[in-house]
């Protein structure tokens, strides 16, 4: 038995701060060993011990989904920061590198953004561990035109420009990169909808 209750996690979309309210498990957000024991002493009722909370393959607890879906969102917002900047700097010190560490930013910002957006529509039941899986989780989910366009940017900025270093693609996703940030904030407002 989980004691559940509403809360809200700040999110930036489209220049505005919003917000989103989930159902989330009191105990999972519990960060310390000492806090989570005191809070199931007090909660007699639930009949759970320290080792009832749902683990990790690691053996740690785990967060829970509320914390899951806000990192998300947050690496998306910082991985495109980040990745920009990457880009522009490398462009302008003839950095090739940091030029493909930069798209591979920009990849992964889109990429987490996705990976929130499927894991807030399947209720917090689906969470997509590789490129594939959120591939085939975007399918199932009738998100055609996300999963399309995550595939042609897999192939441009992870694939072409980041491990095969091939830098004359470069061009071609500076021009992407407004349609990543809008595709961002898109699926930030889908979050918002969904949540």
């Amino acid at each position: 038995m989980l004691l559940l209750h509403r809360q809200a996690v700040p999110v930036r979309i489209g220049g505005k701060i919003g917000s989103i309210v989930t159902m989330v498990d009191v105990l999972d957000l519990r960060k310390t060993k000492a806090v989570r024991k005191r809070y199931l002493q007090s909660c007699p009722r639930l009949r759970m011990s320290e080792k009832d909370l749902p683990r990790a393959a690691s053996g740690q607890v785990m967060s829970s989904s509320v914390e899951t879906l806000g990192m998300r969102i947050q690496d998306a917002q910082r991985f495109l920061q980040i990745g920009k900047s990457e880009i522009e700097e490398g462009r302008k010190e003839g950095d090739d590198y940091r030029v493909r560490q930069g798209c591979e930013k920009v990849f992964h910002a889109l990429s987490s953004a996705y990976v929130a957006l499927v894991f807030a529509y399947f209720n917090f039941y689906r969470y997509p561990r590789s490129h594939d899986a959120l591939t085939s989780d975007l399918d199932d989910a009738g998100m055609n035109r996300e999963r399309r366009f995550f595939e042609q940017m897999k192939e441009i900025l992870h694939a072409a420009i980041y491990y095969q270093g091939d830098i004359a693609f470069v061009d071609v996703a500076r021009r992407y990169i407004d349609s990543i940030e809008k595709e961002i904030s898109l699926s930030l407002e889908q979050i918002s909808k969904v949540t």
